[in-house]
């Protein structure tokens, strides 16, 4: 080989690696100002290359054309016949002539001849690869190997359409293996599926939303990777089935007895109590009182224009539901975002923190949406616009707040869809274009983008946004109101506000339904209209699996793998839910359910609370399980033959999993079911998990960092690794949800830094912890035992596994590169450093920074204070001992920064609603203590029953001279001075949050008349009359052992107080 480079440049690895996959370097020739240079050869081995005495030239050219010449000299020489030909970073166009026999490489070149390229290739060239070129014209290669492989991958495609087919590949009959990854490709063209030798296609990473079904019809294909796109039109469990199960999916749609497929999927979702099930109603026309709704329901409206039809589904609020909605978000949807304009108003007018809960609620349903479905496309729609109070000032505030909110994610929008941006979006536009407007004296608004022509600027390529949250494309904004004449108008009886969002509606459902299935099989479409006959027939729309074959065959579907593909087409539609791969493990009766609605039923009789009298009945405990006998109360109206069926369609949705204690054996499905959607939130106790490895204990940690993470992933990762480690645990694992902590014996393999110790076949005991960061997107990996970096290695795997299910795969996410901090672990800080190796140190650059010596200290954690407070803790007696001292606070607060240390700070995905802080109790120095808050769900029972406590607890607060002695000392999240001069304002801040309630609790306004000494009086009483565990009730949060949280109980005095790690330890050093 002769390789020929610029002197002062050096080999990079990718370089590297490609020379090793050619074959060992021999022969290096360098030029320097114009003077040959050589390497590994003498003057005369140079002289026998130009002169034609060796028989076979490969040769690299990298960063320099002065080097043409010398390949011009060479190729005239050797009758311009080459083997192998790298070009890098030069002007092809001033290469001779060229005839490439084996291999050729072009990269980094600003324009590209793909009619010269094409008269270089000889017959039996098997390599073509085009690496990082920008393109201005489709790429003509003839390409005449007989077992080639065409790469062009990472390129762009500057001044071609989105439609425009990238290559012309007439001629490429024998082509075995093609690569278009990573090249932003929004259109796969259909001839690619006629080459008839093809065996791979990788067409990765691009923005392609529609996979041509003419890909079937290739018979030797063996591998289609297709990760990475949109592909809406193929369901995402038919995309894990892999090559086989895309192929047999694509194939059905080559049968030409097809119908138009008029049915497109809406999504509604929001806060509760917004009006999302009234909005259903206006949309049919109907002036119906609405009930609250449970779960979800299920409903058909028919747009007059175009005949279009959509199946509704409208999602509770409440956050019990969250969790479950999640299975039904999916790529072919349209998304409603829905909040209430009124309540917005509100908070913004009274200071109240109603506004931020809207916004807030509206935050993470967008977050969700683009984390599992981010091609779909969303619509914001405000409610109760027919309030009085809402004139256009208002309204055009409430407008800027979600303008706002849109800034702060459209860099990163605009980074993620840089491939495929869509005219009509509001994020990839520039905010100056986005104007609301109303055709209604300034009422019933909406916003339209100001422009012609609609052109979308250029967006630079920026790496560093692939971990930062996104939205989905958001295609509109509009305000409606639920009244038949709205807006008023002379002679006119129709909501126009609806009118108006519904030709809306319309435009963007077409879109959705052209670029997913246009038209759908004959025998699929009767199939789908028979079993919604059935839906209603029965009281149970439920069947078993074998009267659905017969069904399906009757109606001329009688192979399995059709059933299977139109089986799935109708789940990813949400025209009916079954188990499709049943477990080997259960003898339940494989069933499908042709209702989704009353599937969701189902599951919200066993999430919920049944009242019975005065007494609440929960089916599933307060540790997240069920208990199989109580179906028979929970699901009463079902024969209990279904029973079995119907939780085995609930493991195969994720939504739980047979829970066997390890002590009950390893084998068999036991009575129990864990819900982890059901988990309570909390840290594992001392016994479970220290918060340091002993002394001589090895600990690896590895921080993962999400740009979001959907509610349901941790639940995944705890279901994953039950999974996983059936018959390797060693005793019961500890669940809730936000950590998963448990003991196994497993083989492990040497790690890269072990790999020189000797491996051994035995089994080795490991403690492992996956730690749930809600403050910042991130999961914790611990292992701690003897091979606690080896074993890291495999549980990140784990981990990987579960982001690579077909449901994450848009998931940003940003993988570690070292070892976590084990100082930073110990800090709950919003920061997690890692450790970077420095010759043979190892470095943390957060805060000051910190420091291990070597691989092995940093393993033990050397240096790391390791004070024992488990011997300062007191024993709890009863339940009358608990934290007495804690406020309540808004989540979100907005622009009220003042409280802004402890909001961000919540142990829950929602960035809404309120969270309980608690306060260490140190005499005289009450404080809020550095640590999470827990989010009320239920804020109006928890205020009813604590509310004169809490007005009590910040009297106090004012008494002992407002908040500036409240906030702890932090380098990393300090309050700023002029923050803790404003005490006093933050102190009548928290005040007026409690004021929220006011209208609700009246009775809450008589403490304020109260006297000091009557108000602490009171508190003396409220520490003997707290009950811990109702307390832990209300905050679902797990048993901790001998703490709440990061508080500990310790004796002071003859009474026992709740205090930070800090004061416990300055009480122990006292006595």
């Amino acid at each position: 080989m002769l390789v020929l480079l610029n002197s002062g440049h050096y080999l990079d690895v990718s370089i590297k690696d490609m020379l090793k996959r050619v074959g060992k370097m021999g022969k290096l020739i360098c030029v320097k100002d114009g003077d040959i240079e050589c390497s590994e050869i003498s003057q005369e081995g140079w002289e026998s290359c130009v002169h034609g005495k060796d028989t076979e030239l490969s040769v690299i050219i990298l960063n320099d054309n002065r080097l043409v010449q010398l390949l011009n000299e060479m190729l005239k020489r050797h009758g311009n016949q080459i083997k192998t030909l790298f070009l890098f970073n030069v002007d092809i166009g001033s290469l001779g002539k060229v005839q490439v026999s084996h291999r050729l490489d072009i990269m980094t070149v600003s324009s590209l001849d793909s009619a010269k390229i094409s008269k270089w290739l000889l017959p039996t060239v098997q390599f073509v690869n085009c690496i990082d070129n920008k393109i201005h014209s489709p790429l003509h290669i003839d390409f005449p190997g007989s077992h080639g492989m065409l790469n062009i991958s990472h390129c762009t495609f500057p001044k071609m359409k989105p439609t425009d087919d990238v290559l012309k590949i007439s001629g490429c009959n024998s082509l075995k293996r093609l690569r278009l990854n990573n090249n932003g490709l929004l259109h796969l063209q259909e001839d690619i599926g006629e080459i008839p030798e093809l065996e791979f296609v990788d067409i990765s990473h691009n923005a392609i939303v529609r996979i041509p079904p003419s890909f079937s019809r290739v018979e030797n294909f063996k591998n289609f990777n297709i990760k990475g796109n949109p592909a809406i039109n193929i369901p995402a469990d038919v995309i894990s089935k892999g090559t086989a199960g895309i192929l047999s999916y694509l194939k059905e749609f080559l049968d030409p007895d097809t119908l138009r497929n008029d049915n497109v999927k809406v999504i509604i979702v929001g806060h509760e109590g917004v009006g999302k099930s009234t909005l259903v109603k206006a949309l049919k026309g109907a002036a119906t009182k609405v009930v609250k709704t449970d779960g979800i329901e299920i409903s058909e409206i028919v747009l007059e224009e175009g005949n279009l039809k959509l199946t509704v589904f409208d999602f509770a609020g409440d956050v019990d539901f969250l969790e479950s909605h999640s299975l039904f978000i999916t790529d072919d949807s349209v998304y409603l975002v829905v909040f209430d304009l009124s309540q917005m108003a509100l908070g913004s007018l009274s200071n109240r923190s109603s506004c931020m809960h809207q916004v807030g609620r509206v935050k993470l349903w967008l977050l969700s949406i683009y984390a599992l479905a981010p091609n779909s496309r969303a619509i914001l729609v405000g409610t109760h616009a027919d309030k009085p109070m809402l004139n256009e000032d208002v309204l055009n505030l409430i407008w800027k707040q979600f303008a706002s909110m849109l800034d702060e994610v459209r860099h990163a929008h605009q980074q993620h869809y840089i491939a495929n941006p869509l005219a009509d979006c509001f994020l990839c536009q520039v905010p100056s274009k986005l104007v609301r407007k109303s055709n209604f004296h300034g009422v019933a608004g909406y916003v339209e983008i100001d422009s012609e022509d609609q052109d979308l600027h250029d967006i630079e390529k920026d790496e560093s946004s692939a971990a930062l949250p996104c939205f989905p494309h958001i295609l509109g904004y509009y305000e409606v109101g639920s009244t038949e004449n709205f807006p008023k108008g002379m002679f006119v009886r129709k909501n126009r506000s609806i009118k108006q969002f519904k030709k809306s509606l319309r435009r963007v459902s077409m879109e959705t339904l052209l670029s997913s299935y246009p038209g759908i099989p004959k025998k699929w479409g009767l199939l789908r209209d028979k079993l919604r006959s059935l839906r209603f027939a029965e009281r149970n729309p439920i069947i078993d699996y074998t009267e659905y074959e017969s069904i399906a065959a009757k109606l001329g579907i009688t192979s399995g793998d059709t059933l299977d593909n139109v089986t799935s087409f109708l789940c990813s539609q949400g025209e009916l839910v079954l188990d499709q791969v049943s477990s080997p493990e259960s003898d339940a009766r494989r069933v499908v359910v042709l209702s989704p609605q009353w599937l969701a039923d189902r599951l919200s009789a066993l999430i919920t609370y049944e009242r019975s009298g005065d007494r609440c009945v929960e089916f599933i405990d307060n540790k997240g399980v069920l208990d199989k006998d109580n179906l028979a109360v929970a699901w009463n109206d079902i024969d209990a033959k279904y029973h079995d069926s119907l939780l085995a369609v609930f493991i195969a949705l994720r939504v739980c999993f047979p829970f066997t204690s390890v002590h009950q054996g390893s084998t068999g499905v036991g009575n129990n079911y864990l819900f982890p959607c059901k988990l309570p939130v909390g840290k594992p106790s001392f016994d479970d998990w220290y918060p340091c490895p002993k002394p001589g204990e090895k600990q690896a940690s590895y921080c993962f960092q999400y740009g979001f993470m959907p509610p349901l992933f941790f639940c995944d990762v705890i279901v994953a690794t039950q999974k996983k480690l059936k018959g390797m645990m060693i005793d019961s694992p500890l669940y809730t949800r936000n950590n998963l902590v448990y003991r196994c014996n497993t083989k492990i393999d040497p790690c890269c830094k072990c790999i020189d110790t000797p491996a051994t076949e035995n089994r080795v005991s490991h403690s492992v912890r996956f730690e749930l960061l809600y403050h910042n997107n991130s999961i914790l990996v611990h292992a701690r035992g003897p091979q606690a970096c080896c074993l890291l290695e495999t549980l990140g795997t784990e981990l990987q596994e579960v982001h690579n299910n077909p449901f994450y795969y848009h998931m940003r996410i940003e993988k570690p590169k070292g070892l976590a901090c084990p100082h930073c672990i110990l800090k709950y800080g919003n920061k997690i450093g890692e450790m970077f190796e420095s010759g043979s140190s190892f470095l943390c650059p957060v805060s000051k920074g910190h420091y291990f010596d070597s691989w092995d200290d940093l393993l033990l954690w050397k240096g790391v204070d390791r004070q024992d407070i488990s011997k300062v803790i007191h024993d709890i007696l009863d339940d009358r001992c608990c934290p007495s001292y804690f406020v309540i606070l808004p989540i979100n607060t907005g622009s009220l920064t003042v409280v802004d240390y402890w909001t961000q700070f919540v142990l829950s995905h929602f960035a809404d609603g309120y969270a309980v802080h608690l306060l260490c109790e140190f005499p005289q120095h009450y404080h809020f203590i550095d640590s999470p808050g827990y989010r009320v769900r239920n804020v109006k029972t928890f205020v009813k029953e604590y509310g004169p406590h809490l007005c009590r607890v910040l009297k106090l607060l004012n008494k002992l001279g407002g908040l500036a002695e409240l906030i702890p000392a932090d380098p990393v999240r300090s309050v700023t001075a002029s923050v803790c001069d404003k005490a006093g304002e933050a102190s009548d801040l928290l005040t007026e949050f409690m004021n929220d309630f006011q209208d609700d609790f009246p009775e809450l306004s008589k403490v304020h008349t109260e006297s000091m000494a009557a108000s602490l009086e009171a508190l003396e009483k409220a520490k003997m009359s707290i009950n811990r565990h109702e307390f832990q009730r209300f905050l679902c949060k797990a048993e901790e052992g001998k703490r709440f949280g990061d508080l500990y109980p310790v004796h002071h005095g003859k009474s026992v107080i709740w205090v930070c790690k800090e004061h416990a330890l300055t009480l122990q050093t006292c006595t």
